[in-house]
């Protein structure tokens, strides 16, 4: 005795599902779900490249630049927004770098600093994409700075050195060599289409590239 409305306010790949009750002339209105969708890969690629503005998702940092490998990574972009903890300089750590010329006294008062403890770079670089910092080439570490007392790179921010998020699937491929490549536009800018592709790693994927739809 109910019916079922699916509706979307955009091109969006998922939906909203308003669930009515005849009542009369009327119906009453049960529930109304939003960014409902339907198809479980779908559904699953969704959850891989969530947002949360709560918590660092590397997945979703991982579609902010283009790369057609992973030793193309640009590590200041990858580590937009840095991780939780880790934006307050020690005043050690303020004075070495203060040392080597690398910011200026007022640079406390124009923008966030980033602390990236080599560890935790690694443990996402691997399982993110298979790799750790030592594969990377000279290039990937552009505009850190390493400071081997506290084995950290550091770098200050007061704009987003990347433009992540996914807002819609536009298409999903299977590779005859088992990997998978997710065409999608950007959350921001829907003139901005990009091919993602994808390794199965046990229960996860492994990202193997990030390209310009026309690449």
């Amino acid at each position: 005795g109910t019916v079922r409305v699916e509706y979307s306010i955009d091109n969006s790949d998922k939906k909203n599902v308003l669930t009515l009750k005849s009542n009369g002339a009327d119906y009453l209105i049960l529930s109304n779900d939003h960014n409902v969708i339907d198809d479980p890969e779908m559904a699953m690629y969704h959850a891989l490249f969530e947002h949360d503005v709560w918590e660092r998702n590397p997945y979703v940092y991982a579609t902010g630049h283009e790369y057609s490998s992973p030793h193309e990574l640009k590590l200041k972009a990858f580590y937009d927004g840095g991780f939780e903890g880790e934006h307050e300089l020690t005043d050690a750590e303020y004075a070495e770098l203060k040392a080597l010329a690398k910011y200026p006294d007022i640079f406390g008062l124009v923008g966030d600093f980033n602390r990236l403890p080599k560890d935790k770079m690694n443990a996402e670089l691997q399982a993110v994409f298979g790799i750790s910092l030592a594969d990377l080439p000279d290039s990937a570490f552009e505009g850190l700075t390493y400071l081997k007392s506290t084995d950290c790179y550091y770098f200050s921010q007061s704009a987003p050195t990347s433009t992540p998020r996914i807002s819609n699937f536009l298409s999903i491929e299977h590779n005859d060599d088992g990997t998978v490549t997710l065409g999608y536009d950007h959350t921001f800018d829907d003139t901005i289409k990009r091919k993602i592709t994808l390794k199965p790693n046990g229960d996860s994927y492994l990202v193997l590239s990030n390209v310009n739809a026309e690449n």
